[in-house]
């Protein structure tokens, strides 16, 4: 049997955990209030469908707000390339004018992000990298050949993106991407012109 004392202790965490979790969402409420009227948006995240659904949002809300332009801070490792090209294409075809700053990592799709600004800033000691997008697949050959065919159309399509903001042609890009992760410190990454300059 359970005592009454052991209820109380157990409500009294409940509530306690309600009243946490209550400070919680009302501190990022906050913060998300200060990043609108800022207009910063804080993209610190792998690349998935609920961080480019959230941020999409807070993109849109500031859109609302006017016609100041809107800084994009990244930090990403990279992820999923459908839903990165969803948060690119949303910031490419903006009327507003986007300053995009990476800084710690801009790797994989995190790199195509990068490129959404129409000035693109960087910190000094991040790393840039660039690479064809890889996948999972199983079934019959028939299955895993046509995955294998949107790879490589995802990787043509990337590539495409890159050359247009840089000073590489297309065909330098995929061979120096191709079967491989292509690191570049953030000097390498701004001689060949994929950022407009430092983030100081």
């Amino acid at each position: 049997m359970v005592s009454a004392r052991t209820l109380q202790s157990a409500t009294l965490r409940h509530l306690n955990a309600e009243a946490e979790l209550a400070e919680l969402q009302a501190k990022a409420e906050a913060r998300r209030e200060r990043n609108i009227a800022a207009r910063t948006l804080f993209f610190n995240s792998d690349v998935d469908e609920d961080t480019v659904g959230y941020a999409v949002e807070q993109f849109h809300d500031m859109e609302l707000e006017g016609d100041d332009p809107i800084t994009i801070v990244l930090n990403s490792p990279g992820g999923e390339v459908f839903a990165g090209l969803l948060l690119f294409d949303t910031l490419r075809r903006s009327t507003v004018n986007i300053v995009t700053i990476t800084r710690g990592l801009g790797a994989s799709m995190g790199s195509i992000l990068a490129q959404a600004g129409d000035v693109r800033l960087v910190s000094p000691n991040t790393g840039y990298m660039v690479h064809e997008p890889s996948s999972i697949a199983w079934g019959k050959a028939g299955d895993i050949k046509r995955e294998a065919k949107l790879m490589e159309r995802l990787h043509d399509q990337l590539c495409d993106i890159l050359a247009e903001r840089s000073t590489l042609d297309k065909a330098s890009i995929m061979r120096r991407s191709q079967d491989k992760d292509w690191w570049m410190s953030a000097a390498e990454a701004l001689e060949f012109g994929f950022f407009d300059g430092y983030d100081e």
